[in-house]
């Protein structure tokens, strides 16, 4: 089955046997679950996000993910941002813009997320990582 991804970018296993995709060019969020073990089969279930600027979408959607409450954060490097969804693809919070200061971006690559809650944000541009806490207004921690 072609899912018209040009590159997959992005590949997270979470707790849930959560298999997620991004894809540049496509700007498009694949989403897939199945049973573990030797031999399994991975089905489509469901895909969020289309080309733009707006929340739930993306410009270049990279590296994902996952907390432990099951939230998917999504690398926006085109938009130069961090997109938040809840496991539905529920757009939740956007953080990032372009710039050189703490919390703006460069060219944002990846994302994951500590067991404490930390997200932590790599930046191809700036070399550098960015560690955020948890909060609504999603500063950096110094």
């Amino acid at each position: 089955m072609d899912l018209g991804f040009a590159e997959k970018v992005g590949i997270f296993l979470g707790l849930v046997l959560i298999i997620l995709f991004g894809s540049i060019g496509s700007s498009r969020t694949f989403v897939s679950a199945a049973g573990g073990g030797l031999g399994e089969h991975y089905v489509f279930m469901t895909k969020w996000g289309t080309l733009g600027t707006a929340n739930g979408q993306f410009r270049d959607a990279g590296g994902i993910g996952v907390d432990v409450l099951g939230h998917i954060y999504v690398v926006d490097s085109g938009n130069d941002r961090i997109e938040k969804f809840d496991s539905n693809g529920t757009f939740i919070t956007a953080w990032g813009s372009p710039g050189t200061s703490n919390g703006l971006f460069s060219e944002v690559t990846g994302v994951t997320v500590g067991l404490a809650g930390h997200v932590y944000v790599s930046d191809y541009g700036k070399n550098n990582v960015q560690v955020f806490g948890l909060s609504t207004n999603h500063h950096p921690i110094n």
